[in-house]
């Protein structure tokens, strides 16, 4: 009966006698002893093969297994009614006939035509070794696919069996399931992507980084899981292009708040496999050059994962998402800012080494791990006249939220083209006065300043803006004015004029790491913080040789002051000076030999606010 169909029916012979009672034209029609024999099919449920699974859902847990619900549709196509009860089917995968659970049956009522069933039941391998087989169902119906289901009862071979039990005997239902299209990954975030280039192959790019995976499984699946590991194989695109850029990761640990099911992973220098130059060299310039940089991921990734009934992994997990990056922006608005320029020799008589310090803050989540030879030509902002060139090997830069501090070397150089700009910067310089510059990565020969070919486009653009400071506070040249001790007579005779000349010494500190000489000075003095004709004090003019090593404080020889201040700047200056609080302002020129080579005459040279005292040691 079970497997009937309309091919196979079963039939039924009825044989015997009938009666009929009746009428005809109003009167009593009465017949008796009719013969019958006759030859009926019937019917069955053509082996329960006309089944369609509407959907499942896994309802939680029940002790070592999961709860398990099939929403199904049963055709019966005969004309009975049937009512299966008080046996089981397991529930297994097609091909394979691995078993995947069971289903206890308390009633199953089939009524002709179309019945809708709900199957409850519990989702557990008989063996261990299956689990893989329940990874691969998952993984499959959240993939969208279709695979065959079997429900089936075993064989009955009970030699006093009822007739229920040889009813359900071997019965078996086969239906495709059908996959749900789902976004198990939902999110990804990039916490952290350090890129590091081949310090031997630099077309060879690694990637050192975190990421932050959003993982949520479909509201029909409710169970405890954990992710253990994970491996990701996805493509990048940059601007709707060809794939840019491939990434392998496997079995990556994973740490899994099972609360928001955010799923953290971190990998060390595994490559990044550039798969378009081109692309790659775009968007490595608009990450340099701009403010925001956008790039799709789109790959599949597997997941370790444990639930109750064990382990499993789900696979071919589509990841597709787009990253919103924060740009470097030229490092505008102060990113990039020079703490120091050091002079640490001459190189020739128009050629200054540097060391220069600089820090850089990270704006973006992408930092740079090696990033191979930087050159960049040290520009003066506003004429954009070349001043010298500042090489960083490497260049790296810290992880967003930290500082990096590049220790960097470079050029100064004086050309006949730049004289007056290069001579200007000096003079602003050791006069305490910040200087604007732009760091370009074009250098003057039209080359561009990066050893790696993969930021050819985005270093040729790069032009940085900032300051590079005076020397003022623990780096000011002139230190301390030290003014001969006034005697008694001085004193009476400022306040009449009879003072023309001051006996002063100064106390220089050398901020370079080499020998700074001056060979000549013509300074005015003024009393107070600012220049103010008006209170000049006097001037100075001395030919003398003043070496400072690098370094190095020294308290010159006697110099005199040649006083050309009114009588009334004179009678203020007395009393903060004889207090220990005056303060002068110079401004003149002075003549200097920097590392032995390269001379610089008449100098201008402006110094506010220096402290005055009295010395009584001259």
């Amino acid at each position: 009966f079970i497997n009937a169909n309309k091919i196979h029916s079963i039939d039924f012979r009825i044989g015997g006698v009938a009666s009929i009672t009746g009428s005809f034209a109003h009167d009593p029609l009465n017949t008796n002893r009719i013969l019958v024999e006759n030859n009926i099919p019937l019917v069955g449920f053509d082996g329960l093969n006309i089944v369609h699974v509407d959907g499942i859902s896994v309802d939680g847990e029940e002790g070592t297994a999961l709860r398990l619900s099939i929403n199904a549709t049963i055709e019966n196509p005969g004309v009975t009614d049937v009512q299966l009860q008080n046996f089981s089917f397991y529930m297994a995968e097609g091909e394979t006939g691995t078993i995947l659970g069971q289903i206890p049956i308390n009633v199953l009522a089939l009524q002709p035509g179309t019945n809708t069933v709900t199957l409850n039941g519990l989702l557990a391998p008989l063996h261990e070794t299956d689990l893989p087989v329940v990874g691969k169902f998952f993984s499959a119906y959240l993939n969208g696919q279709t695979q065959l289901v079997k429900l089936f009862h075993d064989r009955s071979f009970e030699q006093n069996a009822i007739p229920m039990d040889l009813t359900t005997s071997g019965i078996t239902m086969k239906a495709n399931l059908e996959g749900i299209k789902t976004n198990i990954i939902r999110q990804v975030d990039v916490l952290n992507f350090g890129i590091e280039f081949d310090s031997i192959d630099e077309n060879k790019v690694y990637a050192t980084g975190r990421l932050s995976v959003l993982f949520e499984l479909p509201s029909n699946v409710h169970m405890t899981f954990k992710a253990l590991t994970t491996s990701i194989n996805f493509t990048m695109h940059f601007n709707d292009g060809p794939s840019m850029s491939q990434m392998i990761l496997h079995d990556l640990p994973v740490e899994h708040n099972q609360i928001t099911n955010e799923l953290l992973m971190s990998f060390n220098k595994q490559e990044l496999i550039v798969l378009n130059d081109a692309s790659f060299e775009e968007f490595a310039a608009n990450l340099v050059l701009t403010s925001s940089v956008s790039v799709t991921i789109e790959g599949l990734a597997a997941a370790l994962t444990n639930i109750l009934i064990g382990n499993i992994t789900l696979s071919d997990i589509p990841v597709h998402d787009t990253l919103h990056l924060v740009g470097y922006n030229q490092f505008n608005n102060e990113l990039l800012n020079i703490d120091n320029i050091d002079l640490t020799g001459a190189l020739s008589s128009h050629e200054l080494a540097l060391r220069v310090k600089t820090k850089i803050i990270n704006p973006s989540v992408v930092n740079i791990i090696n990033g191979g030879r930087l050159s960049l030509d040290l520009c003066e902002v506003s004429s954009g006249i070349s001043l010298g060139s500042v090489i960083i090997d490497p260049f790296y830069l810290e992880p967003q939220g930290s500082n990096t501090i590049l220790n960097a070397e470079g050029t100064f150089r004086i050309t006949d083209e730049n004289s007056a700009v290069a001579q200007q910067f000096v003079s602003r310089m050791i006069s305490g006065i910040d200087n604007n510059v732009e760091l370009r990565g074009r250098l003057p020969n039209n080359s561009v300043g990066t050893s790696i070919p993969l930021l050819s486009m985005a270093i040729a653009d790069l032009r940085i803006h900032t300051r590079v400071p005076g020397l003022y506070g623990e780096r000011a040249l002139v230190r301390e004015i030290l003014l001969k001790k006034l005697s008694a007579v001085q004193m009476a005779g400022i306040p009449l004029g009879l003072v023309k000349t001051l006996s002063s010494r100064i106390r220089l500190k050398n901020p370079f790491g080499t020998v700074l000489t001056i060979t000549g000075m013509n300074i005015r003095a003024y009393f107070g913080a600012a220049i103010d004709e008006s209170q000049q004090v006097g001037t100075v003019t001395d030919n003398s040789r003043i070496t400072i090593g690098a370094y190095e404080e020294i308290v010159t020889h006697n110099i005199d002051v040649k006083i050309t201040a009114k009588l009334s700047t004179m009678v203020s200056l007395l009393p903060p000076l004889l207090a220990g609080t005056s303060r002068l302002s110079l401004s003149g020129f002075i003549n200097v030999i920097i590392g032995n080579q390269l001379t610089l005459n008449q100098l201008p040279l402006t110094l506010l606010n220096v402290a005055s005292i009295q010395d009584g040691s001259i």
